[in-house]
């Protein structure tokens, strides 16, 4: 595969490169803006149909020498300003000034199934470009999204090395099942998107509602991230080459308290007041003694396996090198991608992740009305590791801070390792090696053919796309024993063996390919006023995984669009779908959105208007899509298929005669919905778009709804009791889903020196389900409907008891009274919760829905950046906040499984310190205290503001680079998550795991140079 992708780049760099030996003529001038009059750089100088070309410097001026030949004209041409073309004849000096274009209607926007002019489109779409998203030093795309677009949430629940992907919502939620959005690439529906090179891509659009997505039909519900990598532009090879180097650390680990600290605690709950239990091994007043001092090491350890374990900080690197050009006949984009990321863990030379990315886009004019596109991405990743964490830092990083660092010393006085098998440094200095190899091919080639010897405007396309993928994970065991040393005897007991390295077989072993094919007509014309395009498309897609029996859907797509005077706007997509997953009688569904537009600030009543609103247009859809994503306990890995097909079983079995005459039975399964479908979604949207003084300021804001029903639900609460059959989930459930979305942008150009612009987004949405399956008999407020999805049932804590006389007071919760059951003793210093239903008792009907799921309601950013002379400057704030996640065991419980505990548990609650106490009492516990009953107590916040990226860039001088045959070369620095408030104290607010066993999330600090030729 090495072989054929060298030859692609190679064949790709000689198309691009050309040599001109003809006699020449040197042209030379000056670009400025027709408004400042002021020098405008990075202007675009190509003499029409050739290659030849360049970009204006810091000042403004351009040098060009050109074949002498008659006719020829430059051509100037910048984002956002209009093109502008000058014949040369025999002139060696050309002046222009650039006039900004303030509506780019030539200026496209990626949809399903093709592009559209900006000011056409009425659906509900956000944007965002290649220059902010190479702005991150991030190991994926799916980080660099958050807080720069409107309408998507971001939860980034993992910083593992090598899987830190973070999930990714478009407009929150609003099933139970699988809410994740559909991932587009170069027009192919692909399974993954995040670890494609960012400097590989030109823009990624999110579409949002149904009449951006109901062209892809039972697939369009959640979402739509469509992401559309660089192509080739007419001009002369242009190299690209980034570098960045990058210091790495994990933000808010989980710290324990030291030896002697945890014993004092130890102590209080041991002898304290209202003790009624045994005290523990080791919390005596001389045992605290040595624990202060360290005077017994052997017998009193003090270990921060933490500290022993973890990196203060890491390494990470990226680099690419990218070639671009074309001709008008050959157009290409070449590209590739190194990143590495080292572990976090001391003494671990294992722990290693990098991906090679590549990707080749060749666009072809192979005649005058045929044209065809190859494209190919590849990317391989190797994953190192210690073979204890094939499956995650579970065994290293949360039992460094959740394993007791006072039961033993890291190393015996023998230099053997001390333990009984729970050694975490034994683990990482002796561990046998995990190596895993991902590799992904992503293939594409396309046809399009001009018909306009048919009718003017029309077109059709053919594309057909080949991707795959596998992954093996070999592991490598070995053994090394560990010792408990008996300082009393001086003698050592062994536990485990000593085994040399050996092979332990494959762990993982995961394959599949898919085959994706597709033909339409296209239709684009005007006719005056009028202007009309239309879309049909058939396609068909295959995907085999490991073996399985082969997932396969397919369908038709329509489109129509309509506008007048470029005022008036119309539009309607249709998919018409189905797959595999559905029975015959009902495998297809048809999923209409109708949308309209209207631009007022082309209306003659506007034009007084016209010099403070240069924009207003508002937009509405209304459609249908569907969503066929059903996984077994929400696990992407293992979907629910073919639910209308019964099932039988092997079970029991008899013997009949005599002998070896035994036959197994059969007993039919879960029995089978014959009536399966997909979830339907309902989505309205009302969009306003604005501009004002000419694009001094924007704002864009959207109201959305949407009612989705027949969501796949889990039957077997409401089955009665007296039916013993277990039935498959039904198509029953019912949800909303409504929110408020926010753009808002400035830029201001202060001087030809200085210029600054903001940009904020905001997002907020609600769910409510309004049916599901809850269990018969269960109150009211403790039911799922109602409530947002996810929204915990628990019981409000209100505070700590501070007096025998207020416990007297307030509702009972001993079990005997019918309170908690199992909870003995209420003291102060102990739990108080709400008597949510008045009955004078706190017990199971206490305990309600409250507080919010673990996807944030609402995520926002605003950014601001600055360029002054040769200096830019950026920073993105990010928050989130309206999300909640539990926390048990070790990172909520004091000396959980008899382990460690923390700072918050040293607040622990006293008289003189009520108010501020962050845990109860300590004094004589008995572990069986309220404590440890589902309330917001367990509760953790996933309320944070963060900075989210901060950059510092410097252009060096246009008279420096050239020297060394450069256009253009950026020295920066920037940085990742460098600070966060948050209102959890102790644990990352993306945190998904009730017990803190994830790798949290990064911060870096990051030194790079892009440099182009």
């Amino acid at each position: 595969m090495n072989k054929i992708i060298l030859l692609i780049l190679i064949t790709h760099l000689a198309l691009g490169l050309q040599l001109h030996a003809q006699q020449s003529l040197q042209v030379s001038g000056k670009v400025t803006d027709a408004n400042t009059k002021e020098a405008f750089i990075g202007v675009t100088v190509v003499v029409k149909g050739t290659t030849i070309g360049t970009v204006t410097d810091f000042n403004g001026n351009y040098i060009l020498k050109i074949p002498e030949k008659e006719g020829q004209i430059l051509k100037f041409s910048f984002m956002g300003y209009k093109e502008k073309e000058e014949k040369i004849a025999g002139r060696k000096i050309i002046d222009v000034e650039m006039e900004e274009e303030t509506q780019l209607l030539s200026d496209v926007v990626v949809v399903g199934y093709g592009v559209q002019k900006k000011e056409s489109v009425v659906g509900s779409i956000s944007t965002i470009d290649n220059k902010t998203l190479v702005s991150s030093p991030v190991t994926n795309i799916s980080q660099a999204m958050a807080g720069k677009l409107s309408g998507v949430q971001v939860v980034q629940s993992s910083g593992e090395v090598g899987d830190d992907v973070a999930d990714v919502y478009v407009r929150g939620l609003a099933t139970w099942n699988d809410g994740s959005p559909i991932f587009v690439v170069d027009g192919i529906v692909r399974t993954e998107y995040a670890k494609i090179d960012p400097n590989e891509i030109a823009s990624i659009n999110i579409l949002k509602d149904a009449s951006a997505t109901a062209v892809y039909g039972v697939k369009g519900a959640n979402g739509v991230i469509i992401v559309t990598t660089k192509r080739g532009t007419l001009g002369k090879p242009k190299i690209s080459i980034t570098v960045q180097n990058a210091i790495t650390q994990p933000v808010n680990i989980p710290q324990p308290l030291a030896a002697y600290d945890a014993m004092a605690l130890r102590y209080l709950a041991d002898w304290g007041q209202y003790n009624k239990r045994t005290p523990k091994t080791g919390s005596t007043a001389s045992d605290l003694a040595l624990w202060r001092t360290g005077a017994s090491p052997w017998t009193h350890p003090d270990v921060d396996w933490m500290d022993a374990v973890m990196k203060k900080h890491s390494s990470q690197q990226q680099y690419n090198m990218n070639v671009s050009g074309g001709t008008e006949a050959i157009k290409y984009f070449v590209s590739g991608g190194y990143l590495n990321q080292n572990g976090f863990y001391k003494n671990d030379d294992l722990t290693k992740y990098s991906r090679f990315n590549f990707r080749s886009n060749l666009d072809a004019e192979i005649s005058k009305n045929l044209s065809a596109s190859l494209s190919i991405g590849a990317r391989v990743e190797r994953l190192n590791s210690p073979n204890s964490t094939i499956w995650g830092s579970w065994d290293i990083y949360r039992a460094a801070f959740a394993n007791s660092g006072r039961t033993h010393p890291i190393y015996n006085p023998d230099g053997s390792y001390s333990g009984n098998g729970d050694n975490i440094v034994k683990k990482l200095n002796e561990a046998a090696i995990y190596k895993n190899v991902k590799s992904t091919l992503e293939s594409s080639l396309s046809l399009n053919q001009k018909l306009n010897f048919i009718t003017e405007g029309l077109s059709a396309k053919a594309q057909i796309s080949f991707d795959t993928q596998g992954e093996v994970g070999r592991s490598w065991n070995s053994a090394t024993s560990e010792y408990m040393y008996d300082m009393a005897t001086d003698t050592y007991q062994k536990y485990g063996e000593d085994r040399p390295l050996s092979y332990d077989g494959v762990k993982k072993n995961y394959n599949w390919y898919k085959v994706y094919g597709e033909a339409g007509l296209n239709y684009n014309r005007s006719f005056g006023r009028h202007s009309i395009t239309g879309l049909f498309l058939a396609n068909r897609n295959e995907l085999i995984n490991n073996g399985d029996v082969v997932f396969a859907d397919q369908g038709l797509v329509g489109r129509a669009t309509y506008d007048l005077d470029k005022k008036y706007f119309a539009e309607v997509n249709v998919g018409y779908n189905g797959s595999e997953n559905f029975p015959k009688k009902s495998r297809y569904g048809f999923f209409p959105a109708f949308a309209v537009g209207w631009l007022l600030s082309d209306e003659p009543f506007m034009e007084v208007l016209s010099p403070v609103v240069s924009k207003f247009k508002v937009r509405a859809s209304l459609g249908w899509v569907g969503n066929d994503k059903f996984n077994k306990n929400n696990d992407p890995n293992t979907p629910e298929r073919f639910l209308y097909l019964q099932e039988h079983n092997h079970a029991g079995g008899y013997t009949f005669g005599t002998g070896d005459n035994y036959y197994g039975g059969i007993q039919q399964g879960d029995i089978a919905n014959t009536d399966v479908s997909w979830e339907v979604a309902r989505k309205q949207n009302i969009g306003i778009e604005t501009a004002f003084f000419n694009g001094l300021f924007s704002l864009t804001f959207d109201y959305f709804y949407e009612y989705r029903n027949k969501i796949l639900t889990d039957i077997e609460n409401v089955k009665p009791d007296y039916v013993g059959a277990v039935f498959k989930p039904a198509n029953i459930g019912e949800t909303q889903n409504q929110g408020v979305e926010l753009e808002l942008s400035h830029t201001k150009k202060i001087s030809g020196s200085f210029s600054y612009y903001m940009n904020g987004n905001f997002t907020y949405n609600k769910n409510k389900i309004l049916k599901r399956a809850d269990r018969l008999g269960v109150l009211p407020y403790q039911k799922e409907e109602g409530y947002s999805i996810g929204t915990p049932n628990m019981w409000n804590c209100i505070g700590y008891f501070t007096s025998y006389e207020e416990i007297q007071n307030s509702p009972s919760q001993i079990g005997v009274n019918n309170g908690f059951p199992g909870n003995g003793e209420v003291v102060p210093g102990d739990l108080k919760f709400e008597d949510f239903n008045h009955d004078g008792v706190i017990n199971q009907a206490d305990a309600y829905r409250q507080g919010y799921g673990t996807i944030p309601e609402i995520q926002y950013g605003v950014t601001i950046g600055a360029n002054w002379k040769a200096f830019d400057f950026s920073m993105l704030v990010q928050g989130s906040t309206h999300a909640m996640f539990m926390k048990h065991w070790e990172i909520m419980w004091a000396f959980s499984n008899n382990d460690n505990v923390f700072e918050k548990h040293n607040n622990y609650w006293a008289p003189e310190i009520a108010d501020q106490a962050e845990f109860t009492r300590f004094y004589g516990k008995t572990w069986i205290n309220n404590e440890r009953y589902y309330s917001t107590y367990e509760a953790g916040s996933g309320t944070y503001v963060r900075i989210k990226t901060l950059e510092l860039g410097y252009t060096l001088p246009e008279t420096l680079i050239n020297r060394i045959k450069m256009t253009n070369a950026r020295i920066y620095l920037s940085s990742n998550n460098p600070y966060m408030w948050s209102v959890e104290k102790y644990l990352d607010p993306d945190n998904r795991d009730i017990r803190g066993g994830k790798m949290p999330a990064t911060r870096a600090f990051n030194l790079g140079v892009n440099v182009t030729f």
